[in-house]
């Protein structure tokens, strides 16, 4: 057995908890092994000390403070008001739809009048075009009110 191995067994020894194999396996280590039973030895110790001690006072006040550490680290329960669940989730949806709108005014106002051609004619089947060909329609239609530039 490997000092790795007795040193996590260790204070299963010390109190008595080890099964027979177990508990001959770290003795026959413990026979060839001083820093282990130095180890061993030094817990035996340790629990002896402990033993002797008598139980210790806790300072003045400690319960009070917990109590307060508890209290102040629940969160606050009271339900929030309207505008406090209402406004993280409603001013992204506000600025998309302005944004949308200031486009679709920009592009009615800017299209000048011209008849385009009707959505049957031109819409690819894939959406995705679909979408890329309504944005460069509108670029086109954008480049040549504002810019005067005759793009085909």
């Amino acid at each position: 057995m490997s000092c790795k191995r007795v040193e996590l067994l260790l204070p299963a020894t010390v109190d008595n908890r080890l099964d027979g194999a177990q508990q001959r396996e770290v003795d026959e280590h413990l026979a060839g092994c001083a820093a282990c039973t130095a180890d061993l030895d030094a817990m035996r110790d340790a629990r002896v000390a402990l033993a002797t001690c008598g139980p210790a006072e806790p300072p003045a006040g400690l319960a009070d403070r917990i109590a307060r550490s508890v209290r102040l680290a629940q969160p606050d329960n009271t339900p929030a008001s309207f505008w406090e669940r209402f406004v993280p989730i409603a001013w992204p949806t506000a600025l998309g739809a302005s944004v949308a709108a200031i486009v679709l005014v920009a592009v009615m106002l800017t299209s000048g009048g011209e008849p385009t051609k009707t959505a049957t004619e031109t819409a690819p089947a894939d959406p995705i075009e679909q979408v890329a060909t309504a944005v460069n329609n509108a670029n086109v239609q954008l480049a040549s009110n504002v810019y005067g530039l005759d793009i085909d």
